[in-house]
């Protein structure tokens, strides 16, 4: 009985390790991957306002992110792009272009609002996501 607990023992510590080998490997692939490379999908086909809209919120909500202040900038909207918002913060990497390129179809299609904005605040890190400096968040 004593060999069949070493050999269990055994096998657990080697299925332990690649458990910990793996979640390495997912963690590491996690952290260094380059988000600057974020592709904001354009829409093709038939596609309704509400989920072009939601869509485009998910994007610019994945491509907020960052790791100091200077990875943060603003997404000014408003105008045409208003229906979003008037600024989001996004990271600095990120091709705001397609953004603008998304918006403006859904705009084609789905737009009928007014350009009511206020100025946008400076950005910062937080907690790895860009917020308005010196505000309630």
């Amino acid at each position: 009985m004593n060999n069949i607990a070493r050999r269990v023992t055994r096998y657990l510590i080697v299925v332990a390790g690649l458990v910990l080998i793996v979640l390495g490997y997912v963690l590491y692939n996690y952290y260094n991957t380059d988000k600057s490379s974020l592709v904001i999908n354009q829409p093709t086909g038939d596609f309704t306002c509400e989920d072009l809209y939601d869509e485009i919120e998910n994007d610019i909500d994945n491509a907020n992110y960052c790791n100091t202040d200077t990875d943060c900038e603003i997404l000014m909207l408003g105008g045409w792009y208003v229906d979003f918002g008037c600024y989001h913060f996004i990271n600095k990497d990120v091709d705001q272009e397609q953004f603008f390129r998304k918006m403006s179809i859904y705009k084609e299609k789905c737009s009928q609002v007014i350009n009511e904005c206020a100025p946008s605040p400076d950005a910062k890190c937080e907690l790895n996501r860009c917020v308005p400096k010196g505000g309630n968040n």
